[in-house]
């Protein structure tokens, strides 16, 4: 019996502890003065480049948060540092790019059924005005349910964009 009740202390004790945690990491990853209130988080983002301030290369992973009137790409990789925020007032389009690729280890494995097993990866390009006034073209691309996160991205920018216009 009594045995019974210290597993039970100590699993609620461990989800507390898990919880306050959780709420740290948060905290430490966006801070609550620094970004508004966020509505969508896509995690396992890769920056592929067009942002004028952040090198091609210097990210490999990153998070994807999009609040009702900006977007921000935070670094997984070290200490979670924002990289950029782009204001849904200087985005001029948001839109979706196809690349299907053939691999070698494809035509290996199938032989001539390697056309019909190709993979389709979509890339998200963002166009819009940089700090430097000019246009640029920020290409990302989901790692992980490519196609279907890809799609959900930009219709949740572009809707923002839109309501953005709309105010």
């Amino acid at each position: 019996m009594l045995m019974g009740f210290l597993v039970v202390v100590l699993l609620i004790m461990i989800i507390i502890t898990w919880r306050d945690s959780a709420k740290k990491i948060a905290n430490t990853e966006i801070g609550k003065s620094e970004l508004p209130t966020i509505l969508h988080t896509y995690r396992d983002i890769n920056y592929l480049g067009g942002h004028p301030l952040v090198p091609v290369g210097s990210v490999n992973e990153g998070t994807l948060y999009i609040s009702q009137d900006k977007i921000f790409y935070m670094d997984s990789t070290t200490s979670a540092k924002m990289l950029f925020e782009l204001s849904m007032n200087n985005i001029i389009r948001c839109s979706i790019e196809n690349k299907e690729s053939l691999t070698a280890g494809r035509i290996l494995l199938v032989g001539i059924l390697a056309w019909a097993f190709k993979k389709n990866t979509s890339y998200i390009r963002i166009e819009f005005n940089d700090e430097l006034g000019n246009v640029s073209n920020l290409i990302i691309v989901p790692t992980q349910d490519n196609s279907d996160q890809a799609a959900e991205i930009n219709a949740n920018i572009n809707q923002l964009k839109m309501s953005s216009i709309a105010i």
